[in-house]
């Protein structure tokens, strides 16, 4: 009998392929944000409530931090809904409010409905749609209020338009950023805003944003009111959007009227307690990585992946050296001693493998300056 070949598994739904994600800054060690005037590609996993910084972006997240401060990319999805989300979001309310368990966020919301967190009846979450209140609402109250905006986008880096060749053949995965910036979710939705005044403009009753090329440009923003300052980014289309979207006509017509694209918010994987949970912590001032919400505990697959992860990291590492002894030193120096072996490194724990793995980008970095 010859055996059937099975090529699907009911139930099992993709994953949002994000290979990266932009922060501006970093957490320093309580939480609060550090180097917070430059860009960082760091991993879209979490360890330890913590997005390690990507080898692979190694070049740009040492360089100097006046060159980090503008990103190119382009837009790869059709629709302005796909690429780009926003919302309001308490993840955690004041006492004496009930919050949800599993890092679920107390009360999202867009200014008009919301869904809030009323309680526990048994072993059942209870939640309510309600009224959103909005400006009016007691949590968005004051410096430090508990409702805040929450912007997500998806988008590819290019590099193509640096004059220094620094960043030249850098990586080109999808990329996640998250802010959580009055100002920068301002910036983001008028930028969108004029991309639908050109094309109305323009009488076109069917388009797509699909390639659109952009910059991000980070800059800083004072309030004298409250004696601080705070990073603030700005978008702007990179090309005339007239020309744009004549072209775009031109190219969608050559290849067949559709494109296949890249999932985008809409993305079951992307809107789970954990991935927006993690969004929430990245782009919050004074929230420790891995102390800031209710344990979660990865599953069994979830940490497979994680270490497949690590060694796939290191491989690429060990890669970039010639074969045979110096391969085998930079184990040995990254995991102990003994340790000269990818199949040895495939029988570590995830924390040994993350111990090890960072030893061996510290040491890669420092080589490189």
């Amino acid at each position: 009998m010859t055996l059937p070949i099975y090529r699907t598994i009911e139930g099992v739904d993709g994953r949002e392929p994000v290979g990266a994600v932009l922060t501006i800054g970093k957490k320093g060690p309580s939480g609060a944000p550090v180097d917070n005037d430059r860009f960082f590609f760091v991993s879209p996993y979490e360890v330890n409530g913590v997005r390690s910084q990507l080898i692979e972006f190694g070049r740009f997240n040492t360089a100097d931090p006046k060159f980090r401060a503008v990103i190119h990319g382009n837009l790869v999805h059709a629709h302005i809904e796909d690429s780009w989300l926003h919302h309001l979001r308490a993840q955690k309310l004041p006492n004496p409010n009930p919050n949800p368990p599993a890092r679920k966020p107390a009360c999202t919301g867009d200014g008009t409905k919301a869904t809030r967190f009323s309680g526990m009846d048994g072993d059942d979450e209870v939640w309510k749609e309600i009224d959103c209140p909005n400006r009016l609402c007691e949590f968005r109250q004051g410096v430090k209020a508990a409702c805040k905006p929450m912007g997500r986008l998806y988008f590819r880096p290019g590099w193509s338009h640096y004059r220094d060749e620094t960043f030249h053949g850098l990586p080109t995965p999808l990329v996640k950023w998250t802010t959580g910036s009055w100002n920068t979710v301002a910036n983001v939705v008028g930028f969108f805003d004029h991309v639908r005044a050109q094309a109305a403009n323009l009488g076109l009753a069917s388009w797509s944003v699909y390639g659109l090329p952009f910059t991000l440009t980070l800059g800083r923003k004072t309030q004298p009111q409250h004696e601080r300052a705070f990073p603030v980014v700005s978008i702007s289309p990179l090309v005339d959007l007239v020309e744009f979207f004549l072209m775009q006509r031109r190219q969608l017509a050559a290849a067949g009227g559709s494109l296949g694209l890249a999932a985008g918010n809409t993305s079951p994987e992307e809107t789970t307690p954990e991935a927006m949970s993690a969004d929430y912590v990245a782009v919050s001032p004074g929230v420790p990585g891995g102390d800031a919400h209710d344990s979660f505990v990865a599953g069994a697959d979830v940490e497979a992946e994680l270490i497949e992860g690590k060694v796939e990291a290191v491989e690429g590492l060990v890669s970039r050296l010639p074969a045979g002894k110096p391969r085998a030193d930079a184990l040995e120096r990254g995991f102990g001693r003994g340790m000269r072996d990818m199949r040895q490194v495939r029988q570590l724990s995830l924390d040994s493998l993350t111990e090890g793995l960072e030893r061996m980008r510290s040491e890669a970095t420092l080589s490189t300056r």
